[in-house]
């Protein structure tokens, strides 16, 4: 079978593969970022095949936000990885089907996603951190408030809770009980978290009359208030 070099091999480079499994660059480039936004991840801005970790604002998120991230390695087999921490999407992407790859070609693969993780995790720890910070100086300024729309539709008090805006605040903690983001409640309900904060593994601890509570749901977490109990589970 023919085979023809990569254009993408620098001068010298002897290295050719099959020209049925061969993909451009271009092509590669154009069928990652359409895989992209077919699971409504568009964005303006060019790929850009270097390896490192790219971060852009989804087509439909408010500008600026860089929800979106993408990884993407150039070579005779393209790989990649993207995804969004808002949305909670992460996938991996190959130029080839894997099945088609030599025992190498897998292991160079497993290779380029393994180092694609390492950096997604870094920047997303980068992104929690300074969403954490912006977390405790927003809950700083927040106001303390009795009473809040949404707690009495629920028939519950505002214990020790606060508002931004006339929205109902409340702040998510670690198991130090350290403000990693926050929750946004409106009047008609709706909830949204602080852009960039971590949700996983996160609750709302409090103070009831003499015991500390951890609680997931915040309406849950006012009736323990008002009745005293020590245990709660729920989503928030």
């Amino acid at each position: 079978m023919q085979t023809i070099k990569s254009p993408e091999s620098r001068p010298g480079n002897s290295q050719s593969i099959q020209a049925s499994n061969y993909t451009p660059l271009s092509k590669a480039i154009t069928d990652f970022a359409d895989t992209m936004s077919a699971v409504g991840l568009g964005r303006d801005e060019q790929i850009t095949p270097d390896g490192d970790l790219h971060r852009f604002t989804v087509e439909s998120d408010k500008s600026g936000s860089k929800n979106g991230w993408y990884v993407f390695h150039s070579g005779d087999i393209c790989a990649g990885a993207f995804g969004c921490w808002k949305r909670g999407i992460d996938e991996k992407w190959c130029s080839r089907s894997l099945d088609s790859l030599s025992n190498q070609e897998k292991q160079d693969y497993q290779a380029s996603m393994k180092a694609a993780k390492g950096k997604r995790d870094k920047e997303k720890q980068k992104v929690h951190q300074a969403a954490a910070i912006k977390a405790t100086e927003m809950w700083n300024k927040a106001v303390s408030t009795v009473s809040h729309s949404y707690l009495a539709k629920k028939g519950v008090k505002a214990h020790n809770l606060r508002t931004i805006a006339g929205a109902l605040v409340i702040p998510l903690t670690n198991s130090n009980a350290e403000i990693q983001s926050l929750q946004f409640i409106g009047d008609d309900g709706a909830k949204r978290f602080l852009a960039g904060g971590a949700i996983k593994s996160l609750l709302h601890w409090g103070r009831s009359r003499k015991h500390i509570v951890s609680c997931r749901r915040v309406c849950y977490w006012c009736e323990l208030a008002r009745d005293n109990w020590t245990t709660c589970g729920g989503c928030i």
